[in-house]
């Protein structure tokens, strides 16, 4: 009996983290499994990304120094 590998995901996320360990771990599962993917360290450089490639989805850490997570969550949902 053989196993079929799944489909190959596609897509691009943004993900942001202040861990260089976090960020390490998270791009290189997400880019095994076939998606692009762009990190951010902060929040502000999270929106910067987000607004630039318009990803498929973004995975923000809460804690952040400067603009948190949640900061940059509220101003993505107030934009168009």
């Amino acid at each position: 009996m053989t196993e079929e590998a799944p489909p190959a995901a596609s897509g691009t996320i943004v993900v942001a983290d202040d861990e260089n360990d976090i960020l390490l771990l998270l791009r290189t599962a997400l880019a095994s499994a076939g998606y692009t993917v762009h990190t951010a360290t902060n929040g502000e450089e999270a929106l910067e990304r987000v607004r630039e490639m318009q990803p498929d989805l973004v995975i923000l850490d809460i804690m952040m120094p400067g603009k948190s997570g949640l900061d940059a969550l509220i101003e993505l949902k107030a934009d168009e």
